[in-house]
């Protein structure tokens, strides 16, 4: 089989003040990375992943929808898109000049795990930044001291690369613990950003609502919200792949879990 696997990776966007604190810059971000590049540096969208709009995976079923904007947008381009960033970038200089001068000057901190492959990644993010008229500079972080040092938000840089999975079949086990104060993993450090208050009034309405219908409606809706907001880059839906022997019989996947549909399988005779 080859499948989708639980897991969204992505990179959030640091957006308390001083950071990535503005929307337009943000943007250009997102719309300048090459992702088909790096796609293919980690083993293409057959066996690796698709580009994806959303940190509810399809696997979750009822809960996915596709959004509107970012890749679905007409500027988006999967080999990024350095004019249109460039676009962005420019009308930050009157709106966030504070944001605008890191942006082009000072440089945006991308924290990632020190490996070999992130170290060629780095290459591929610089060349987008750049042609884009941005300048990166990276945090590499050993990769068993990443998330202690970006879950800090006195360590913490700019952006930081990460991912995540729904612990069981419904959003309730992403939206709130990526994007909520209360959350275990919101490294959006969104708290102060004046989108919070209503996007959090939304994923607490989510939280207590109890008709599945109507609570997965809103699970669609908040994703729509981090998307518009940007409070992410590059959202990747990764792949995985299984393979199993002739004897064995009743294999099938169970999506949300990522595994194989244990209590199904048997020893054929």
């Amino acid at each position: 089989m080859n499948v989708y696997d639980p897991y969204v990776t992505y990179a959030a966007f640091n957006v308390s003040k001083g950071h990535m604190d503005c929307l337009a810059i943000r943007k250009a971000f997102f719309f300048a990375i090459n992702t088909q590049a790096l796609i293919d540096l980690s083993g293409g969208r057959v066996y690796y992943g698709d580009p994806g709009d959303n940190v509810i995976k399809p696997v979750l079923g009822v809960d996915y929808a596709k959004t509107t904007g970012n890749i679905h947008d007409s500027n988006w381009k999967i080999t990024g898109n350095p004019d249109y960033a460039k676009s962005l970038v420019e009308s930050a200089k009157a709106s966030c000049p504070d944001a605008y001068k890191k942006a082009t000057v000072d440089g945006i901190v991308y924290d990632i795990p020190n490996t070999a492959t992130n170290q060629k990644a780095s290459v591929l993010i610089n060349d987008a930044m750049k042609a884009a008229g941005m300048v990166v500079k990276f945090n590499f972080i050993p990769s068993g001291q990443y998330y202690s040092t970006v879950m800090n938000p006195a360590k913490q840089g700019d952006v930081s690369r990460a991912g995540w999975g729904a612990d069981w079949a419904n959003a309730s086990t992403v939206i709130p613990e990526l994007f909520t104060t209360e959350g275990g993993f919101n490294l959006s450090q969104n708290a102060n950003d004046p989108a919070y208050a209503a996007f959090k009034k939304l994923s607490d309405s989510g939280k207590y609502e109890t008709n599945r219908a109507k609570q997965a409606a809103i699970w669609k809706k908040a994703a729509q919200y981090v998307m518009d907001q940007y409070w992410i880059s590059r959202p990747i839906f990764s792949k995985q792949q299984f393979s199993w022997g002739s004897a064995v019989g009743g294999v099938g996947y169970w999506e949300p879990q990522g595994t194989f549909l244990f209590g199904s399988l048997y020893v054929k005779g």
